[in-house]
Parts: structure tokens; C-alpha cells; sequence
């Protein structure tokens, strides 16, 4: 988590901090988790960038605040630099055959979960999973805040909440001010074209859960990074598992064209070639018609494989096992493995709920999923994780905060708010582990925390004009 590679990246987003900023004397308490998110929008605060527009280091739209609140208690507000971070994540889909946002909450909430208890932690100097954050509230005074938006699985909704908060000239604006640096996004594809944008007015972006090798381009995504392995690592223990377990030479794969299909797929052929396997892939486009799942099965039945690799989206799972089964080529005789992007099918009950007998639902068992975990019960940091997240369950305030930092569901044609957010109660953090999107975020979160306390703490601010305490 304080990796030189994370801190560098999270630095940026403190580069507006005085080194010689009084630190936030801390109770002996553990302050709300409202707290402060009360302080920036409280009516009695003083609410003011640290950067001004114009002034030397200003940086578009990355910028932090200083809040004072008389009304609020000496001991937690002079000081205080706040920091926003906001979290675009994947809450909902798009039911490509009825033309209908759905339900895809539960990646969206575990991630805003994590991120939330890692502020938490982080604001509060708890070192409950990472050490590093033990009493950090007493060394360093910048203080984290998020809001949660959902991407809907699209870079157009993602950037242009993005574009709309960088340009936002009421610099003083507590209800959406300047951010700091950026949690999210969910997926490979809105990844690469938020990082793109981002990058532009340098602010840091962190994702628990864009695999895409594309993003490791320093050059075009320079301040993106990540905190889930690559899809690199991932090809590479796919094949050798075919080569050395299971003897395979040649095997075929279905995938998706896009960011996060068309980069694995290039993972997956390199890695087969340096192992000398012969891999025959065939791509669909995102919301593929019939006959071009027909065209790829053909494609693979007449390459004679036994052995596929998977890489599409929920979506058109049906869409595609039903006809691969109905051709022989899913079922008795064939293993599919299917990549990270299937997981809620097979995770969230989806494959439960297929029509019992369908083609699709015959074509199932017997396949392998190459799942992202964030840890395993009995690896010692993930169990400190593991009984933070289980506390929560029993924590009233923590879920009423939670539930109330849902995103606002405009577009939305099945659901409310209410319905999403009613759904997280106990059972939630105590009956089930959380996905690898919580883990992953949280630590995204500390290590953008961190990274931002290691430059305030070293950072030459030579002109920059900060404002008076």
C-alpha cells in the first residue's frame, strides 16, 4: 500500500499542501463517519481552495481546502486540508436485449464500501489493517471525502461528470468541489478513456478492478495506477495451467473487442506463443448479433478445440452458451474458461437463476472461472480486512452512512434508490465476504491517502500563495 510506485502517483494530488501546516490535534475518539462530510458542507465553515485560479500551481481542476467550522470542536477542525476523492464505479448495466439499465449494484457498493471505511480509517488514524495509518491523523492534517457515481458501464457518463466538476468555476463550491485525485473506474474500457482525460488535468486516478495491460502505457495514462494485478499476469497462469496440468497444445477463445477483450486477448496470444501453444481466437463486438456468435462458434467447432477461454460480458452469456452447446461445443467433452467479467454470473446467483434445462443452463457445469479475489481467509492482512468489513454489519451508523452515499439514479428504470440502498443491511457485511472490488478499493483509497500525507510532508511550495489559517 506505500509502495514508492503508489505514493508517487498519489502525490499529485497533494501538491497544493503547505509542509508547514498545523496538524489536527486528535481525541481520543473516533470521530463519524459523516464527520466530515458535515464539515464541507456545514453553513458555518470557512470553505476555501488552498490554490487559487491564477496563481502559481494551479493545476485545472486538482485542488484542496482548508476548512474551519467555529461551531465544530477546536480539537478537530483548524488545520484540517481536505481532500476529495471521488469514486466512479459500475452500479448499474445496460440489458443490451431490452434496451434497459439493470440492477448491477453489488460490485458498485462493495467498492464504495471499501473506500469509505478506508477514509474512515484513514481520518480517524485507525491502523486496524494497514499499519501505516496508526495515528496518522496526529502527523498529518489532510482529511479525505468522497461521493459515489455510477459509470454505467459507459465512458460518455463517466467523463462527462468528470469534465463537468474540473470546469466547475465556483472554486469554493463545498456540494461539488475540486477533486484531488480519482477512485474508479469499474472496467477496462471507461478506464483508458477517463485515465486519458484525467491525465489531462493531472489528477491521479486509482482502479481497483481495470485489468487492461493498455493502462500500463505511462505515456498516454501517466498518472493512472492500480491496485488489482494486470491482465498480463493473468494470461500467464491461464496458459501455463493448460500446458502443465492439462497438457493442452492448442485451444480457442471468444472474445469480446474491446478495451478489456481485445488487450487480454493479446495477453493470452503472447503468452502462448512464448510457451509454443497454438491459440485460435475469434472476436465479437459488444452487443453481438446472433450471426456473429454463430461465426464464432463455426469458427472454433472447425479448429476442433476442446479447450476455450471465455472473455465477454453477463450480458450475452446466454446469448452465447446456448448456441455453444447446441453446436457441440460447449458441454460433455469441452472446458470453457471464463475470464473476470463473468464473474456475476456465476457469483451473484445468475447461473442459479438460468431456465432450468435451457441450453444455456445444460452448458454450465464443468467450466472454470478465473476469478480476482482480494485475499483469502487465512492470509493474516486479509483476515484484519475481513473483520473490519464484518463489523459493519453491526454497525447502524456505518450502514445508515453507507446507504445514504448510493449515487442518484437518473436514468434508472427498474429500481429507486431506496430499493438499492434498503437491500444493505447486516446480513450484507456479515453473511458473505466482500468481492475483490471492496478490498481493492480500500486499498486504492489508503494508498491515495498516504501518498497524499508523504507530499504534503516534503513538498518545496516556493511561490504557491496558501491561504491564512
Amino acid at each position: 500500500l506505500s509502495s514508492p510506485a503508489a505514493a508517487a502517483a498519489a502525490a499529485s494530488a497533494a501538491s497544493a499542501a503547505a509542509s508547514d501546516d498545523e496538524e489536527d490535534s486528535s481525541s481520543a475518539s473516533v470521530l463519524p463517519y459523516d464527520y466530515y462530510d458535515n464539515l464541507r458542507l456545514s453553513p458555518t465553515a470557512t470553505f476555501v481552495p488552498l490554490v487559487a485560479p491564477n496563481e502559481p500551481g494551479f493545476a485545472g481542476g486538482r485542488n484542496l481546502y482548508r476548512a474551519i467550522d467555529p461551531d465544530s470542536p477546536p480539537a478537530h477542525s483548524p488545520g484540517v486540508i481536505l481532500c476529495h476523492i471521488p469514486t466512479y464505479l459500475r452500479w448499474t448495466q445496460l440489458d443490451q436485449a431490452n434496451y434497459r439499465l439493470v440492477d448491477a449494484s453489488n460490485g458498485g457498493y462493495d467498492g464504495m464500501a471499501g473506500v469509505l471505511l478506508a477514509m474512515h480509517h484513514f481520518n480517524n488514524g485507525i491502523g486496524a489493517v494497514v499499519k501505516d495509518l496508526d495515528g496518522i491523523n496526529n502527523r498529518c492534517s489532510i482529511r479525505l471525502t468522497t461521493e459515489s457515481f455510477d459509470t454505467m458501464g459507459f465512458d460518455l457518463a463517466a467523463n462527462v461528470h468528470l469534465f463537468d466538476s474540473v470546469l466547475n468555476t465556483e472554486f469554493d463550491d463545498a456540494t461539488d468541489p475540486q477533486m484531488g485525485a480519482i477512485i474508479g473506474t469499474t472496467t477496462s474500457d471507461v478506464s483508458t478513456s477517463m485515465a486519458s482525460q484525467s491525465g489531462i488535468f493531472d489528477l491521479p486516478q486509482f482502479s481497483p478492478s481495470a485489468t487492461s495491460t493498455l493502462l500500463d502505457n505511462s505515456y498516454q495514462y501517466p498518472l493512472f495506477s492500480r491496485t488489482i494485478a494486470s491482465d498480463a499476469a493473468t494470461a500467464a497462469r491461464l496458459t501455463g495451467y493448460l500446458q502443465t496440468e492439462l497438457n493442452v497444445t492448442y485451444f480457442g477463445m471468444v472474445y469480446v473487442n474491446d478495451a478489456y477483450g481485445g488487450s487480454f486477448q493479446q495477453d493470452v496470444r503472447q503468452w502462448a506463443t512464448l510457451r509454443r501453444m497454438q491459440l485460435y481466437a475469434f472476436p465479437i463486438e459488444p452487443g453481438a448479433a446472433y450471426y456473429e456468435i454463430i461465426d464464432a462458434l463455426t469458427f472454433l467447432q472447425e479448429k476442433k478445440v476442446n479447450y476455450i477461454v471465455g472473455t465477454f460480458y453477463p450480458d450475452v452469456y446466454e446469448d452465447i452458451m446456448g448456441p455453444a452447446y447446441e453446436m457441440g461445443m460447449a458441454g460433455a467433452g469441452k472446458v470453457w474458461f471464463f475470464s473476470a467479467s463473468l464473474g456475476p454470473v456465476f457469483l451473484d446467483g445468475s447461473a442459479a437463476a438460468l431456465e432450468s434445462g435451457s441450453s444455456a443452463a445444460l452448458a454450465t457445469p464443468g467450466n472454470a472461472l478465473l476469478h480476482d479475489e482480494g485475499g483469502l481467509p487465512g492470509f493474516p492482512q486479509y483476515d484484519l480486512f475481513l473483520e473490519e468489513w464484518r463489523r459493519l454489519g453491526a454497525d447502524d451508523e456505518a450502514l445508515e452512512y453507507f446507504n445514504s452515499k448510493t449515487p442518484e439514479w437518473k436514468y434508472h428504470f427498474y429500481f429507486t434508490n431506496e430499493t438499492l440502498a434498503s437491500n444493505r443491511n447486516w446480513g450484507y457485511f456479515s453473511l458473505r465476504n466482500p468481492s475483490f472490488v471492496a478490498a481493492y478499493a480500500y486499498d486504492a483509497a489508503v494508498a491515495l491517502g498516504l501518498g497524499a500525507c508523504a507530499a504534503q510532508a516534503n513538498i518545496d511550495v516556493g511561490d504557491l500563495t496558501v491561504p491564512p489559517m
